[in-house]
């Protein structure tokens, strides 16, 4: 057994190798292409341990790169080699792959002359393993969270209408409750509809008898709309509104609207940037006496861009001139300071 931290590494297409390194003789070569036809494709990261090596594979689209390395090592430091292959081959694919092997053998020369570099960005990687972990977990809490919050809302929702006639029910008890009645109470003990409504003469549908005699009109709750019913169309007309009122105008939670909008490919909601130029819009009207009407056909252009495809961002034209809108509203002031 050698004592060389790397042993052998090639670069792969699928399972065809097409460039390779071997610094010593063996059988290191045979078990690695054993090792590549049967790699699962249900991640990007492998390591194989065989008779006190680890032979470390990285999956980057149809590209396999490996590396096999003692085990005292590490298992970390390999996919740091691995990576700066990776980015290498990547910068220079497409000139010509037979360059690779000698490139391979540069890598693995320079892993092997700076070990504390070597180790640094091992501890680096190991931490960003972490960071990144916590950071999903955190993701996924959050999801639940909102998952929580959207049952709860649309319990709530539905409890409403349930409150509402269990009041009339209790109304209708407490009017049939007297033994002794005058002759207008005995009118208004009349056989009534179910759940104490008569039907309404103008055709606007039922009405509440109130305990009192009075007929009131019954508020009819609109049913909550489906998450998967809210089309793109319907979204981007409150674009111009707050995520709030647009969320109430469309009788769903913000967390529903948001997670609706993710589905809908709108990362993030564009009510700031309408506004933001809609107040450049109305800067540019005060001083359309100055020169600046001629750029408002195209910023309200650049509106309607805009709620059509909410990713895009401000145009950086536009940011140059809301500074030289802003500069010239500066200077207008402080002139009219320094001159009254």
């Amino acid at each position: 057994m050698n004592n060389q931290p790397l042993i052998y590494s090639f670069v792969a297409k699928e399972k065809v190798v097409l460039a390779e390194q071997d610094w010593f003789s063996g059988n290191t070569r045979t078990v690695a292409i054993q090792c590549l036809a049967k790699l699962p494709s249900n991640s990007n990261k492998f390591t194989y341990s065989c008779d006190g090596h680890t032979f470390n594979f990285l999956v980057e689209k149809r590209f396999v790169f490996l590396v096999v390395a003692n085990k005292g090592f590490g298992w970390s430091a390999p996919f740091v080699f691995l990576e700066r292959v990776k980015e290498d081959f990547v910068q220079q694919y497409g000139s010509t792959i037979a360059d690779e092997g000698p490139r391979l053998k540069e890598h693995m020369q320079y892993c092997i002359n700076h070990p504390e570099k070597i180790s640094k960005l091992t501890d680096f990687v190991d931490m960003k393993g972490i960071v990144m972990d916590n950071i999903e977990k955190v993701l996924d809490r959050c999801e639940k969270i909102e998952l929580i919050v959207d049952k709860t809302e649309t319990l709530h929702f539905e409890v409403g209408p349930i409150s509402k006639l269990s009041n009339r029910m209790y109304a209708i008890r407490d009017m049939q409750a007297p033994t002794s009645m005058d002759s207008p109470m005995l009118f208004l003990m009349q056989p009534l509809h179910p759940l104490n409504t008569v039907d309404a003469a103008d055709g606007r549908g039922d009405r509440t008898l109130h305990p009192n005699g009075v007929v009131r009109d019954v508020q009819l709750i609109s049913p909550r709309p489906n998450r998967n019913e809210l089309k793109f169309d319907h979204v981007a007309k409150k674009f111009s509104l707050p995520i709030k009122d647009a969320a109430r105008d469309l009788k769903v939670s913000m967390s529903t609207l948001k997670f609706r909008c993710r589905e809908l490919g709108i990362p993030k909601w564009p009510y700031r940037k309408i506004q933001s130029l809609e107040t450049l819009i109305e800067t540019m009207l005060e001083l359309a006496p100055f020169g600046f009407q001629h750029m408002i056909g195209k910023v309200r252009e650049e509106i309607e861009a805009i709620k059509l495809n909410p990713t895009l961002e401000i145009k950086y034209e536009t940011e140059r001139l809301r500074q030289e809108i802003y500069d010239s509203k500066y200077k207008r002031r402080r002139i009219s300071e320094f001159t009254s």
